[in-house]
């Protein structure tokens, strides 16, 4: 830095104006200064994959209210499913769908909704199960596990 207020051959104004613009003075990263979990709210998103979801919350089953309590209690969670959804023709639609817990809300969102061109028909039922919530992640690394 020289004396004349030039750094670099950037006026003083125009730095502090480039300062402003830097990841840390962010609007997020005050929101989460002091939260050891900020940054992982930041950087990573959890998509679990549970076909069944939407069988599960249309028929109150303890299962989706267990993970409707996961969302809630974890803001980068995120729940891929199929949705099954009945047709004035006696047939049925189906989608892929990805939701979330809105906190501001305080219910589940709907992110994403992807119309399938008829009934789903899975091979292998553990890789299919990857593979349904596969188009809703994005980024540097993906990992898929299986609980069992």
């Amino acid at each position: 830095m020289r004396h004349d207020g030039i750094i670099d051959g950037l006026s003083s104004e125009r730095s502090l104006s480039l300062r402003r613009l830097s990841r840390a003075d962010s609007f997020v990263s005050m929101l989460f200064k002091g939260h050891e979990h900020g940054t992982a709210l930041i950087k990573f998103t959890y998509v679990v994959a549970c076909q069944i979801y939407g069988t599960q919350k249309v028929k109150k089953d303890l299962h989706a209210k267990e993970i409707l309590y996961l969302m809630k209690n974890n803001e980068a969670l995120r729940v891929a499913y199929v949705d099954e959804v009945p047709t004035r023709r006696d047939a049925n639609d189906y989608y892929f769908v990805l939701v979330k817990y809105d906190q501001k809300l305080e219910r589940e969102v709907e992110i994403y909704r992807v119309k399938l061109p008829g009934p789903l028909k899975l091979g292998e039922g553990k890789p299919e199960n990857h593979n349904h919530a596969f188009i809703f992640t994005r980024g540097d690394a993906v990992q898929t596990i299986d609980m069992n």
